[in-house]
């Protein structure tokens, strides 16, 4: 017999995690949870890569739920909090060390909640929504060769499917005849992998100058000098911007730079010629000019210009097929559109994570889009609740 769940959530990386742990916390009783690994998502691709969080708060993401706070015990020998807390609170920690305790989370969740919620290793292959008995009919690819549990049904579905590195295409409409080929931001992040992916006789364009682009240019100018490349080149629109620190709150929180990133940028980079290094500011009405000018020396090209919403589940409703989405991103309801763009009506689909951020303007008026653990857990603990009674 099908099994039906109140909830299906699909990723297990730190939006995930807060959505089960929200929907334990207000009383969710059966909860279907899709991942291939759950090891909290992407954050294990990049461990190499430092923070730009405060150890304190990534600590406060877990306290802010009840039920992940109740796993936060020095008589858990898995307290997901321990090695965390060793560190120095006021200061910046790898993602790497992150991804260890997000990934304790899970593994307290699975120990203590596996009557409540069936972990199901694999991908969700379709949703379709079902009018007259108002859920989803869910089928997904097992990696658990349960075939006989590879459909199911839910009342609501909540997606947290991550995002990633968006991709210029300066490298093909600007570059001529010359092929640049294109480096992976998850390559040219973590270090251990950058040093085997270019040599000294690379010309290497980076394109952005924000909290990615400039570790990507520190990674860059600190290989060692036998593959180092001989030039560098930084492409960017905005100059540097910096978080500024108040009291109680941050000035471009999300868009600034911070920790080891702004560390190194006021030290090295901001206002300084640096050997090896020439930088381009872009004014997009004649930014092709200067591609076509400076492209054609590159060997290389990496992209550090945000990210974009991953690839979503074939999903129908009434028989009718999704063409295009949007969501309200004060609350987190999926909107569905068929080809024709007519809604196509649900009150039961949901996004959070970094795929579907809440939109917040700052006590100054900047309006950003707010990402962070910490920022997704307080924000699913304000919104879940009430949009969750009576369904």
């Amino acid at each position: 017999m099908e099994r039906a769940y109140k909830a299906t959530v699909v990723g297990a990386g730190p939006g995930g995690i807060a959505v089960v742990a929200t929907l334990l916390d207000i009383g969710v009783k059966t909860i279907s949870w899709i991942d291939p690994e759950f090891k909290g998502g992407k954050l294990q691709m990049y461990r190499e890569i430092p923070s730009n969080t405060k150890v304190k708060t990534f600590i406060e993401y877990s306290t802010l739920s009840k039920t992940l706070n109740g796993f936060c015990s020095s008589s858990n020998p898995i307290n997901p909090v321990e090695e965390m807390s060793k560190l120095d609170r006021e200061k910046t920690c790898s993602l790497g060390a992150t991804a260890d305790y997000v990934h304790k989370l899970i593994d307290n969740l699975r120990k203590n909640y596996s009557q409540n919620i069936h972990f199901k290793r694999g991908w969700l292959n379709e949703a379709a929504f079902e009018r007259d008995s108002s859920v989803w009919k869910l089928k997904m690819n097992s990696l658990d060769n349960q075939s006989q549990d590879n459909t199911f049904s839910a009342s609501n579905l909540f997606l947290t499917t991550g995002s990633r590195p968006s991709q210029g295409t300066y490298h093909i409409r600007c570059a001529g005849n010359k092929k640049v080929d294109v480096l992976d931001l998850y390559t040219a992040l973590t270090p251990s992998k950058l040093k085997k992916a270019v040599t000294k006789n690379d010309v290497v364009a980076v394109v952005g100058s924000s909290h990615s682009a400039v570790l990507v240019l520190k990674n860059l100018l600190e290989l060692p000098s036998e593959v180092r490349p001989k030039l560098i080149k930084n492409f960017y629109r905005s100059p540097f911007k910096y978080a500024i620190f108040y009291d109680d709150w941050i000035l471009y929180d999300n868009t600034g730079l911070k920790g080891v990133a702004a560390t190194w940028t006021k030290e090295t980079l901001d206002g300084k010629n640096v050997e090896g290094l020439n930088r381009y500011q872009v004014d997009q009405a004649i930014e092709d000019e200067v591609y076509r000018r400076e492209l054609p020396e590159c060997t290389k090209i990496i992209y550090a210009v945000g990210f974009e919403r991953d690839e979503l589940p074939k999903l129908r409703v009434g028989g009718k097929e999704v063409h295009n989405s949007t969501y309200n991103n004060k609350s987190g309801e999926i909107q569905l559109f068929d080809e024709n763009k007519a809604e196509l009506r649900t009150d039961s689909i949901y996004g959070y994570g970094i795929a579907y951020p809440e939109f917040i303007t700052d006590r100054a008026g900047n309006q950003e889009y707010n990402v962070g653990l910490f920022k997704f857990m307080r924000y699913l603990q304000r919104v879940l609740p009430p949009m969750m009674q009576g369904k």
